[in-house]
């Protein structure tokens, strides 16, 4: 047994109706990164509650008289409340100090802070911020001296000031030796054999748009820098040789910024034949529209398979109102030009915006159908409902059409991208754009490529008329389907 003290990192579930169709779990890439300078020093254990039947039992082996810290990670809807029910059964088992985390977290600290159970929150990149806490609370130093940090001291909240964003370039690899890597193998987009390995990977951060409804502008200043292709391509065959990784997900929230960037690691990955297939989580549509079709056939050619990306509205009015770059006529012509690609396209889309109009959710529905007509590759990942989030513009105009600010973190758990909440729409429209996000779910073939049960793939490919007609016509009387959704939503 290490006589090291012991650092455990949670990540609560992330719950919901859907999530619980998988039996694999999203890997919880954020504690990995708050991991990397602790792991020569301290035992650090990753715990993933939704891996665990009886949790607390689970948790409660892995707590002991070493442990120095809980840290939690924790983000917008469901698993906020999760995030809840651990820090209570923690501080009700020992005394142990517990740290939460995460881009929610740093939104609203001081809101975080009511919560009794929780003791310190980091704030923004927790790489440096939370080892530099970890081992100034074993020394017994003065925590003020700690950057990007909220605690409370003489029943006032204390912030110790922003901390400079680390060099990506700099960082360590993540520890992924800390997880069960096989048992976070899911597709995120397309069906693979069970031998297959699939890693997430960060090789950016940040973003320079504007979106109304997204946290970048808020958490990152509208800023964006990244690993340079040398450095990617190394991490790339570090993974390759020590975990035999066949499939990477990279989860940049703006992976195009730099298209040079990217025609690099494309041409290393063919040079140094690193036989990968590869899934991008944020593609810029405006960006991309900007390189030619030989860039598209290098990506395909590298690897690239999937490409996630915000078309978020049919209607030019409501884009506009988003502050969105793209256009509706970029988003057509892309997911025509990579038809020809082997690249399968996810497109989401947001439902619910100030003013949005019946005439405006026809355009969105005409755009949706559209996009699957032109593309036997394309998917739409949902049409999502507006929710407004700590710090940004929408939260601002919800505000001042009467939304009432949460003022807790319960109350935000609410807040989860499955219903309409906004104060702008009477109770017929809210009933709309709610079934149209549920039937959006249905009307392509994704779920045969995310969803384990084949009975479940079995019953979505039935619906998928049902969901089709629905969702082209906005038809949604005599909800049946719709009620025993909102039942399995309550249940979870």
């Amino acid at each position: 047994m290490s006589n090291k003290a012991n650092v455990v990192l949670i990540y609560p579930k992330i719950g919901g109706p859907f999530v619980s169709l998988r039996k694999k779990r999203p890997m919880p890439l954020g504690l990995l990164n708050a991991s990397v300078y602790l792991v020569d020093d301290y035992e650090v254990k990753i715990f993933d509650q939704a891996m665990h039947s009886n949790w607390k039992a689970a948790l409660t082996n892995i707590i002991n008289s070493n442990t120095l810290i809980v840290g939690i990670h924790a983000m917008a809807g469901y698993q906020l409340l999760h995030a809840l029910e651990v820090s209570e059964f923690v501080k009700s088992t020992c005394n142990v100090l517990i740290i939460w985390g995460g881009v929610h977290p740093s939104l609203i600290p001081e809101t975080v802070l009511k919560e009794r159970f929780v003791d310190y929150v980091c704030v923004g990149e927790g790489e440096r911020t939370f080892s530099e806490l970890v081992k100034a609370i074993q020394s017994k130093k003065d925590i003020s001296s700690v950057k990007g940090i909220y605690y409370r001291e003489d029943n006032k909240n204390i912030f110790t000031g922003e901390r400079a964003v680390v060099d990506l370039n700099d960082l360590p690899e993540l520890p992924y030796h800390l997880l069960h890597v096989s048992a976070y193998n899911v597709s995120g987009g397309t069906r693979f054999d069970k031998n297959e390995m699939k890693l997430a990977i960060e090789t950016s951060r940040g973003c320079c748009n504007d979106c109304i409804f997204c946290y970048n502008p808020v958490f990152h200043k509208r800023k964006w820098r990244a690993q340079d292709a040398k450095r990617v391509i190394e991490r790339i065959e570090y993974l390759v040789k020590n975990y035999h990784v066949t499939y990477l997900d990279f989860i940049d929230d703006a992976f195009f910024t730099d298209l040079g960037r990217v025609e690099k690691i494309a041409k290393l990955l063919i040079a140094r034949k690193i036989n990968i297939k590869w899934f991008l989580q944020g593609v810029d549509i405006h960006k991309l529209m900007q390189a030619d079709d030989a860039y598209l056939n290098l990506l395909d050619k590298a690897g690239c398979r999937v490409m996630r990306m915000g078309a978020e509205s049919g209607s030019a009015r409501i884009l506009k109102e988003m502050r969105k770059k793209s256009s509706i006529d970029e988003v057509l012509k892309i997911n025509k030009r990579l038809r020809t690609t082997n690249i399968v396209c996810y497109y989401y889309f947001t439902i619910g915006m100030p003013g949005e109009t019946e005439e405006d959710l026809k355009e969105t529905v005409d755009l949706m159908l559209t996009l699957l007509a032109d593309n036997p590759q394309a998917r739409i990942m949902s049409a999502f409902c507006l929710t407004p989030q700590p710090g940004t513009r929408l939260l601002e105009l919800a505000q001042k059409d009467g939304f009432s600010l949460p003022k807790s973190v319960k109350e935000w758990t609410k807040i989860d991208g499955t219903t309409i909440i906004t104060p702008w729409f009477d109770e017929r429209m809210k009933k709309k754009l709610n079934f149209l996000f549920f039937t959006s779910l249905f009307i392509d073939k994704k779920n045969q490529d995310i969803i384990d049960s084949a009975f479940i793939r079995f019953l979505c490919v039935l619906y998928r008329p049902i969901a089709l007609y629905r969702t082209r016509h906005l038809n949604f009387k005599f909800p049946l389907e719709y009620a025993m959704f909102n039942s399995l939503k309550k249940k979870f």
